[in-house]
């Protein structure tokens, strides 16, 4: 009986582990889930704007959103952050999402806080999604700057 040369099984035995370490990952991303990553846009329902965004879900409850906002400022001087949050399986199919920035002056210092949530609805094909929600910018005094309702939609980001 012949026995494998020490690398060759490292090598199986390596693999093998890789193999089992993301299965199950791969699995959770197409089970009809957020987690991944989307492009997306906020939308006024009035039309006044429509916000272009990148989301990224992770299959532990964070996310990671980056707007429009951030990349044209708050106005001169103002730079906002990506936003940063939770999100969580209301019912099969139906999820919410929230999510704060900080907006800071020139000099550094903290301007205000933006809070968004939102419910999102997956399509039956887990490529998109739709949702309603509302967002609220407070300066440090407490003072409310913009608060109102917006709609959320994106499809899913996938390998080409």
């Amino acid at each position: 009986m012949k026995t494998l040369p020490h690398r060759l099984l490292l090598s199986l035995v390596l693999c093998a582990a890789a193999v089992i370490a993301f299965a199950p990952a791969a699995a959770f991303a197409q089970s009809g889930t957020l987690t991944g990553a989307w492009s997306a846009n906020f939308v006024d329902p009035n039309g006044a704007f429509t916000l272009p965004a990148l989301v990224t879900f992770h299959a532990d409850g964070n996310l990671v959103e980056s707007d429009g906002g951030e990349l044209s400022g708050g106005g001169p001087g103002i730079y906002i952050s990506p936003g940063f949050g939770a999100w969580r399986v209301l019912a099969p199919g139906k999820y919410e999402m929230t999510f704060q920035s900080i907006v800071i002056n020139p000099d550094g210092t903290l301007f205000a806080t933006g809070s968004i949530t939102q419910v999102l609805t997956l399509s039956a094909d887990g490529n998109s999604f739709t949702g309603t929600g509302v967002y609220s910018f407070i300066d440090t005094q407490g003072n409310v700057l913009a608060n109102g309702s917006e709609y959320f939609n994106g499809h899913r980001i996938t390998l080409h």
